[in-house]
């Protein structure tokens, strides 16, 4: 069983906008504050996106910060460490010495039908609900709420795997319909590669989560 904080890790690298881009693909560019949160952790940050882009800035506790930016048109996903002005490149399967491995949406059958029309946070929006199953049997499933332009505007999910459950819940708030700068989805001229050798235990403290063998009591 994959620690709490592992899966929430591979959880970030999956993109959690992909399964509702299968519901309506997101026409706008908008920012938003977001909320993230389990039964063990809570964050919050910044979110701004732009059809197939998509870049967040993460608070989390002790005020560590992460940025992720995600190209679904280039099938890629950076994570960013402004502290050291170093960058990671994760591709979806890729996995590294250390084991870990992330997630892509094709390791997952995807089940989504309609429930209906609902509002949240002023914005109409239309109630899903999930299904993911990867090809172990374990399952992730819930309800998502997409606004009529596509945005993933509340996830609430809850995942299975040996037996054990963990909820996980996403909102968006503040959702501002804006024209986005493009140098917000591009590594900053001044950043250095991170090497991928280095281990994924790396990337778990670029997003404020310990490295894979300092959470055993959750495997």
């Amino acid at each position: 069983m994959r620690s709490v904080k592992q899966l929430v890790a591979l959880m970030l690298v999956i993109g959690w906008a992909l399964p509702a881009a299968q519901a309506q693909e997101s026409t706008v560019a908008y920012s938003a504050d977001f909320s993230f949160e389990t039964a063990e952790m809570a964050y919050t940050g910044k979110v701004f996106a732009a059809p197939g882009k998509e870049r967040r800035e993460s608070v989390f506790e002790a005020g560590m910060t992460s940025v992720t930016i995600r190209r679904e048109d280039l099938g890629k996903l950076w994570i960013l460490m402004p502290s050291e002005r170093m960058y990671m490149e994760v591709a979806p399967g890729q996995s590294d010495p250390s084991g870990m491995q992330s997630s892509s949406p094709d390791d997952y059958a995807v089940e989504m039908t309609v429930v209906g029309p609902e509002q949240l946070n002023g914005m109409d929006a239309i109630k899903h609900k999930v299904i993911m199953t990867d090809a172990d049997g374990n399952k992730m499933g819930g309800f998502w709420w997409v606004s009529n332009e596509g945005i993933p505007l509340k996830m609430d999910m809850l995942a299975v795997e040996e037996g054990s459950k963990m909820r996980l819940k996403q909102q968006l708030s503040n959702v501002v319909l804006e024209t986005q700068p493009a140098e917000l989805f591009e590594i900053p001229s001044n950043y250095t590669s991170l090497n991928m050798g280095m281990g994924m235990g790396i990337g778990q403290g670029m997003l404020g989560l310990p490295a894979q063998g300092q959470d055993d009591d959750d495997d």
